[in-house]
């Protein structure tokens, strides 16, 4: 089973967020992963939903915004069966 480390943060000189994601299970695995992130701010009427590719072993994705999100949500459909952690960084 696929097991992600990561988490996020808001660069507001590049208006985007930037988001880390690293495959740490220990099996010897390496997984190809589509991914749903949703992010939300304070006032919009729902979460934007994005998708990105985990594919090797450290990922790095940016998501431009307009402004810092309240949140930033991984798989927010719970789809991907995998052990996650993610937070804001």
């Amino acid at each position: 089973m696929p097991k992600l480390d990561g988490g996020w943060r808001y660069d507001k000189a590049a208006g985007q967020i930037v988001i880390d994601l690293a495959q740490v299970q220990t099996d010897g695995a390496r997984y190809r992963l589509p991914i749903e992130v949703a992010v939300a701010s304070d006032g919009a009427p729902a979460a934007r939903v994005e998708r990105v590719e985990v594919t090797g072993l450290q990922n790095r994705f940016t998501l431009a915004v307009d402004r810092e999100p309240a949140s930033v949500t991984l798989d927010p459909r719970f789809v991907v069966l995998m052990d996650a952690t993610f937070a804001k960084r």
